[in-house]
């Protein structure tokens, strides 16, 4: 007798599902050759793209893509949030087989692109002209990756997805038994191996955040201070040169003559002490001592103060 449920679904008149076959697990030489043959389709391809990017580095029109960016201009096109790219960078990636079908090498040129675009403004001539360029070199790039075989593309993409997947698997694996091993035994698991909590990763963006407010917040205080100094400094500077222009307008005051009434005043004094004067001896004594005085006075810049100094004496 049949079972019940296969009965009633023949009877029902429905097809039951086939099982799955098992899945060949290939050994040995079998596993040997399979591995070659699909090496020697990735190397074929590997082959062609490698090819393809030495031809674009020869042409002259390429050339502003050809070689890596500088630091600053890699940041830049980082902090956008766009991965930088080139045409020796894609031949390095084609080279380390990290790069291996023509949709991946079609992608790299679609980041040399957004690259462009990241770093040149499409208002200015010169730079509208390099953002056309790179989009010209998508649009040549996308007409060739169409000449590529498609079983070939094809297989070798499924052989590396393949082995992609099976790497990330491997690669789970491994952690979960770190893990494992770890807690039996008692030890600290490592942080990049633990499953992350969305709390502690707010909680970890929001230190961050406030670290670099802080860090800002300490670079704006000590550009003030530096503004502060530099005030201070042509502040002093400026009080040092009108010192220097006050001290020059009173060395030029110093240099100023008598005024006619000091002179003037001098005169009549000194005609009044010549008439008072009865005999030469006395003349001759008076002119003496004047002529003392006028000699100790004959370094002193301020002739107005050496004539108020003789109507004194």
């Amino acid at each position: 007798p049949g079972r019940p449920g296969a009965a009633g679904a023949a009877a029902a008149g429905q097809d039951l599902p086939l099982a799955p076959p098992e899945e060949q697990v290939l050994q040995g030489r079998a596993l040997e050759l399979k591995l070659e043959e699909e090496e020697e389709a990735l190397r074929q391809l590997r082959m062609v793209l490698r090819n393809q990017c030495l031809k674009l580095l020869c042409e002259h029109r390429w050339r502003v893509f050809s070689e890596p960016l500088a630091e600053e201009e890699r940041k830049e096109v980082e902090d956008k949030g766009k991965r930088p790219m080139d045409l020796l960078t894609c031949l390095r990636r084609i080279d380390q087989k990290e790069l291996g079908t023509g949709k991946e090498f079609q992608q790299a040129v679609a980041d040399i692109v957004a690259t462009s675009e990241s770093l040149y403004s499409d208002i200015i001539a010169q730079e509208a002209r390099i953002i056309s360029r790179a989009h010209q070199l998508a649009d040549t790039v996308g007409l060739w990756v169409k000449t590529i075989p498609a079983e070939l593309d094809a297989k070798c993409a499924k052989i590396l997805d393949a082995r992609r997947a099976e790497a990330k698997r491997e690669e789970e694996e491994k952690r979960a038994e770190i893990r494992v091993s770890s807690r039996r035994a008692g030890e600290v698991v490592d942080d990049s191996i633990k499953h992350l909590d969305p709390e502690a990763v707010a909680r970890k963006l929001r230190q961050e955040r406030r670290l670099a407010e802080e860090q800002e917040a300490l670079e704006a205080k000590r550009l003030e201070e530096k503004e502060k100094l530099e005030r201070e400094q042509r502040e002093k500077e400026e009080a040092e040169r009108l010192a220097a222009e006050g001290q020059g307008a009173d060395q030029v005051e110093a240099l100023q003559p008598p005024s006619v009434e000091s002179l003037v005043e001098l005169q009549a004094k000194l005609e009044g002490e010549v008439k008072d004067k009865h005999s030469v001896h006395d003349l001759d004594s008076f002119h003496a001592c004047l002529r003392q005085l006028t000699w100790s006075y004959r370094r002193e810049p301020n002739r107005n103060k050496v004539c108020l100094q003789l109507l004194e004496f």
